[in-house]
């Protein structure tokens, strides 16, 4: 049997063993994934070779980025040594978050963002263990682009006095941080005062102040502008009370002519002023006839809102001359005449009234003053005639009629209309075939209030804003009649320009201050409140407040203006411009509930929409009917 022989080992030395095992070890560290042989020393160091600004915006990147080098112990560059990249301060961020160093041991940070709030950015870049470094940028405010009120807004102050707090503004930017450094102007309105401090800067907490603001001597709403380096012109409001009163004005009532023993036909109407000639709310007046000059009622009264109080003067029995004095107790008094035993004025146009229930004299007194007043707004006679209809043609308790009317007839009825917040209703039934105008209509008065409305005194004016529906005001504007409404809200929504498009009234606008108004087309109509018998049928409550016909009734005066005369000349009446009660659109915000300021009480939807009969007046007879009648009949824009 054979036997293999056994292997030869030979001994190998030892540092060759070692030299082989380095070789290897080189090759296997110095490969990449192309093969190409690479061998560098572990990194050492992380140095900041070029910094990045040391100031920026908030929000933005940091522009130019910042520059690291990865190095060896003896100062050479390592490359493919990740750096770890971390934002410790101010709510920024970076990306990546890891970044190698390049064949030149460079590490380019291109892509760091401040944050948004003003301060200190920190970003440290790391190497494992090895000293980190830390890079800081202060973040600066941005533009401006935000001015808020910071303090004295709203106020209220006394006119021709310093407001007790100085207004102050913050300007910011796009994220909330004050601006400091910015030039702001300061410029009161004309008749807004004047400031302390014109111009100014913008403190480190973004903050302006004019100092002390004095308002001007004009009461209402008062303001002071911003401009300069602001991100958008800017105002503060505020508003301007009157001074104490200091005198007492005529308004109206003076110089009138009446039969003895009977009311004047126009209240004697007086305004409380201050030294300024601002209207003062709130104070006391007292009325007193001369002996054998009558009575009046009330003999007291309070100024409203507008400074204004009015009572009723009945003359005395005998007198031709008589006098009333209105007295400010203490500061001033102001003297009314008026001639006793002389009948006013003949109009050659009549006011008729047929009573369809029992009416208390009190309350018709007060029918009959309004048909005067109606009497002495119109005064050109309309064409007379004959009406004939059967029962409940106008209204449902309308008897039949067979008589002759000259110039219009109006059934009048107190009675329980179910609703206690409709004071009453009106509206024409009848009109002529030539011209249109009205010659029957009704006015129903609510029994549950007629008593309270005589107690305040705000009956008379009830009745005189009906009639005028009767004889067409509101009532008649439609495209199946006269035509002169314009983009009616009942059709378009609420807040349509809807407006009276009367050349008659948009020029007696004007003459009231409708020069300035800016809100749409002239004359405007109720286009927000209330429904079907009060928008679209009545001047526009925003812009004519207690003018007789809006659809409130103010407790206080509700002057007829001659917009509203000049409005029922458009309809083809013949008027009488110069009996309008005095009045003038007061644009001012400031009228607020003071004492004896006057409230507004809607009247409800109150207009009689019901079918209205051509009638020829020659013949008595119907020649056609309109129903159902009412806003709107046609969107007229």
């Amino acid at each position: 049997m054979n036997v293999p022989a056994s292997p030869r080992f030979h001994r190998v030395p030892r540092d060759l063993i070692l030299t082989a095992v380095v070789a290897a070890l080189f090759l296997t560290l110095a490969s990449c994934d192309d093969g190409a042989p690479l061998l560098f020393p572990p990194a050492a160091e992380l140095e900041l070779t070029a910094p990045p600004p040391s100031e920026g915006t908030v929000g933005s990147t940091v522009s130019p980025g910042l520059t690291l080098r990865v190095v060896d112990e003896r100062g050479n560059a390592v490359p493919g040594v990740p750096v770890e990249l971390q934002v410790e301060a101010g709510g920024g961020n970076v990306s990546p978050g890891t970044v190698r160093s390049d064949e030149s041991g460079m590490v380019q940070v291109d892509r760091w963002t401040l944050g948004v709030a003003v301060g200190a950015n920190i970003l440290t870049a790391r190497i494992g263990e090895l000293s980190p470094v830390r890079v800081e940028v202060r973040a600066n405010p941005g533009m401006p682009a935000q001015i808020s009120p910071e303090a004295g807004t709203d106020q209220i102050g006394e006119v021709v006095t310093p407001l007790p707090e100085s207004p102050q503004v913050r300007i910011s930017d796009i994220f909330g941080n004050p601006v400091p450094g910015l030039l702001v102007q300061f410029q009161p309105d004309e008749g807004s005062g004047e400031i302390e401090t014109p111009v100014t800067f913008t403190d480190q907490d973004g903050r302006a102040s004019p100092g002390i603001w004095r308002l001007g001597p004009r009461a209402g709403i008062q303001t002071l502008r911003m401009t300069g380096q602001v991100p958008a012109p800017f105002t503060i409001t505020a508003e301007a009370r009157p001074a104490g009163p200091a005198t007492l004005a005529k308004v109206a009532g003076d110089g009138q002519a009446g039969p003895f023993g009977e009311a004047l036909f126009r209240p004697i109407e007086v305004e409380v002023r201050d030294i300024h000639g601002n209207p003062v709310p709130g104070v006391a007046v007292q009325f007193t006839p001369s002996p054998g000059s009558g009575t009046v009622f009330p003999s007291e009264g309070l100024s409203d809102g507008v400074g204004r109080v009015h009572t009723t003067w009945t003359l005395g029995p005998e007198l031709e001359d008589q006098t009333l004095t209105a007295i400010l107790p203490g500061l001033s008094q102001v003297t009314f005449s008026a001639q006793g035993g002389m009948d006013p004025p003949a109009s050659r146009f009549t006011v008729e009234y047929l009573y369809l229930t029992d009416v208390d004299p009190r309350y018709r007194a007060e029918f009959e003053a309004a048909a005067r007043r109606w009497e002495e707004v119109i005064v050109g006679d309309l064409p007379a005639g004959r009406l004939q209809l059967d029962a409940g043609r106008c209204g449902s308790n309308a008897p039949a009629l067979d008589r002759d009317v000259d110039d219009v007839l109006i059934l009048v009825t107190v009675m329980d209309l179910g609703n206690p917040n409709v004071l009453g209703q009106a509206g024409p039934c009848a009109v002529r075939i030539d011209g249109g105008l009205p010659a029957l209509g009704l006015v129903q008065i609510n029994s549950a209030r007629i008593g309270s409305m005589l107690e305040n005194g705000t009956l008379r004016d009830v009745i005189i804003h009906e009639i005028g529906h009767v004889l067409g005001f509101g009532t008649l504007w439609g495209p199946q009649r006269f035509d002169l409404l314009r983009n009616p809200s009942l059709l378009l929504g609420r807040g349509a320009d809807t407006h009276f498009a009367g050349a008659l009234a948009i020029g007696a606008f004007g003459t009231i201050g409708g020069d300035t108004y800016t809100g749409g087309e002239p004359v405007p109509v109720e286009n927000e409140l209330g429904e079907r018998g009060t928008r679209d049928s009545h001047w526009r409550q925003s812009v004519f407040q207690n003018e007789l016909m809006t659809g409130f009734i103010s407790g206080g005066t509700n002057p007829m203006s001659v917009t509203t005369i000049a409005s029922m000349a458009d309809l083809g009446y013949e008027v009488d411009l110069r009996v309008a009660d005095p009045y003038a659109l007061r644009f001012a915000a400031h009228l607020r509930d003071t004492p004896g300021e006057q409230h507004h009480h809607h009247l409800g939807d109150h207009i009689y929409w019901g079918p209205i009969h051509i009638m020829d007046l020659e013949t008595g007879r119907v020649v056609r009917t309109l129903e159902p009648q009412g806003p709107p009949l046609g969107p007229r824009r």
